[in-house]
């Protein structure tokens, strides 16, 4: 029969008596020696109902590796006699061996360049930081912006009008540290212009324009 088929009789996924650990352990149909003592003689008879394919039973086998992996385990062929279908059990055992040698090459990969995977893993930590502090901080520029109905409603509100100039001023300076905010008022006496301050953030700009005030423009 083709090595993509085989007779099996029966499949024991949590095997602990025929290898060590936890087994998957396949029974195969027919065996030409008829011990007298046999363990599994229901297996000695071919029936062709239990016909299974060769990439069917590997892709059963890999469900248990987690199994396997834990408890030192494995794959066991049993029977009946197994090597009356020796072409798959041979195909068999080498797609497992196969998938073995891959998983082997990932697992050094892995740890071979396990340097290089952490500190992209903590770049990649870092910038989400700084982007997570550079967001909140907009937003909170955002909330705090003055808009122009802003204004509106502060210069339609009861409040002294010395009130509302410093909580514009405050508002843009406190809020958005970056900017340095003043309200002038131009006065002129005697045919002479000058400046006064109406209201100011505390700030370099301020103690610079406080040396030019009520000095002739």
């Amino acid at each position: 029969m083709d090595n993509n088929l085989a007779y099996i009789h029966s499949i024991v996924t949590g095997g602990t008596v025929d290898g060590p650990g936890v087994r998957y352990v396949i029974f195969f149909q027919m065996c030409p020696f008829r011990c007298k003592y046999c363990h599994n003689p229901d297996t000695w008879i071919k029936n062709k109902l239990s016909i299974k394919t060769l990439d069917s039973v590997y892709r059963d086998i890999l469900k248990y590796k987690s199994f396997f992996n834990f408890s030192g385990g494995g794959v066991t062929v049993s029977g009946g006699e197994p090597l009356l279908q020796a072409g798959f059990v041979a195909d068999l055992f080498k797609k497992l061996k196969e998938y073995a040698r891959q998983i082997n090459e990932i697992e050094y990969s892995i740890s071979s360049n396990k340097k290089e995977f952490l500190e992209i893993y903590e770049r990649n930590l870092a910038l989400e930081q700084e982007i997570l502090e550079r967001t909140q901080e907009l937003d909170q520029a955002n909330k705090a912006f003055l808009t122009l109905k802003h204004v509106w409603d502060l210069m339609n509100s009861s409040e002294p009008l010395a009130n509302v100039l410093e909580t514009l001023v405050n508002s843009l300076h406190g809020e958005m540290g970056y900017i340095n905010s003043t309200i002038l008022q131009l006065h002129e006496i005697d045919n002479l212009k000058y400046f006064q301050i109406r209201a100011y953030s505390d700030s370099q700009i301020y103690r610079l324009l406080n040396k030019f005030l009520y000095r002739p423009l």
